[in-house]
């Protein structure tokens, strides 16, 4: 039976001082600690993920190295199945309880008196 790892990542633009921009990706262990993901050649760039999401991704394609600055990192050489971020119906009903949801393009602020 093969074994999966869920990998929930973080994904950033970076920009360079000389204008190009490449995604950075990030994910948190289980005992708190921030590590960078990294993709081998063999996880070709459109496979990549785009924003934040879950990585099932084999248990052999995956291990713990450095960059090429001497950092820790997790490289991944294969990725099984992007999963999309899902917030249950629950957070979102208390989350909308909190605050006020207002429609797009609509400003709270209009006809607010100044003092």
């Amino acid at each position: 039976m093969k074994e999966f790892l869920i990998l929930a990542i973080r994904v950033k633009t970076f920009k360079t001082a000389d204008g190009r921009e490449f995604p950075i990706y990030a994910t948190t262990a289980t005992d708190a600690t921030r590590l960078p993901v990294k993709f081998t050649k063999t996880v070709s760039p459109d496979k990549r993920p785009t924003k934040a999401c879950l990585l099932k991704i084999p248990y052999d394609a995956v291990h713990k190295g450095k960059d090429r600055r001497g950092y820790d990192c997790l490289w991944v050489s294969d990725i099984a199945a992007i999963l999309p971020l899902m917030k249950s119906d629950k957070e979102d009903k208390e989350i909308r309880s909190m605050f006020v949801v207002l429609p797009e393009g609509e400003n709270p602020f209009d006809g607010a008196d100044d003092e």
